[in-house]
């Protein structure tokens, strides 16, 4: 159809070029500006639109690269942030690690010292065991050399010093006293370095009683009738240790 529009004032400029009358070719020469003039505004009004087309779609264009452009940039951002963190993450990672590591080491020794307790423990007992064995013996031998309670005493007081560091014991007698004080600690194991005694006295026909002890502990009569039937004062000596075991017990 716009074809057809610019060829029909080329047709009428052929008209108008025939022989004819002046007026009639003045009309149409008339004609054919107005129609020029018409072609003339469609076609800038075309052009117009066309170039407002082409601005059109290149701010469109602009606007979708620029906002492309942001995109990558905040990926770029994004993937510093990101790499940054991921470091940050492996260097806490190896920290966590090594930390692993020494808890493992600890409580692998402590398992190793645990082990090794029970052990050390036994050990102690034996010593414990014949070093009572060397006082008793020692005792007896003193109590059949002598009748008096004094004698006992002594006896007594010379197994002091083969046990007195190894058993936790420690033996007191005040000068012209005829109690005995017996102080013995590794019983109570919150509180190891806690003593427990009790005072014996020896009667001038040579029998044992008690004078003193703290804590009180149950059975002391029946331990005293065992002692004075056997005269094996090591023996009660572990049996009272026994006693203030079952006491902290």
């Amino acid at each position: 159809e716009k074809g057809h529009e610019l060829r029909a004032p080329f047709a009428r400029i052929a008209i108008a070029m025939a022989p004819a009358e002046k007026g009639f070719v003045d009309a149409s020469l008339e004609e054919l500006n107005e129609e020029l003039s018409s072609m003339r505004m469609q076609f800038d009004r075309w052009a117009e639109a066309r170039e407002q087309g082409v601005l059109d779609i290149k701010a469109n264009h602009d606007e979708k690269f620029q906002e492309v452009k942001g995109k990558l940039s905040k990926m770029k951002g994004d993937e510093k942030k990101y790499k940054k963190l991921g470091i940050e993450l492996m260097e806490r990672l190896e920290m966590e690690k090594a930390e692993e590591y020494r808890a493992q080491h600890e409580i692998h020794l402590l398992k190793q010292q645990e082990y090794a307790i029970p052990q050390r423990v036994e050990e102690l007992r034996t010593i414990i065991e014949r070093d009572l064995q060397v006082a008793n013996k020692a005792g007896e031998e003193m109590a059949k050399s002598s009748s008096t309670a004094y004698k006992k005493l002594e006896a007594l007081r010379h197994a002091v010093e083969v046990y007195r560091e190894r058993l936790g014991l420690a033996f007191e007698t005040a000068p012209g006293s005829e109690n005995l004080k017996v102080s013995m600690k590794y019983i109570d194991p919150q509180d190891p370095e806690k003593w427990f005694t009790f005072a014996v006295h020896v009667g001038s026909d040579g029998k044992y009683s008690i004078a003193n002890c703290e804590p009180w502990v149950g059975e002391v009569d029946a331990l005293l009738i065992e002692l004075n039937r056997t005269n094996n004062f090591c023996n009660f000596v572990r049996s009272m240790r026994r006693k203030f075991k079952e006491f902290v017990q």
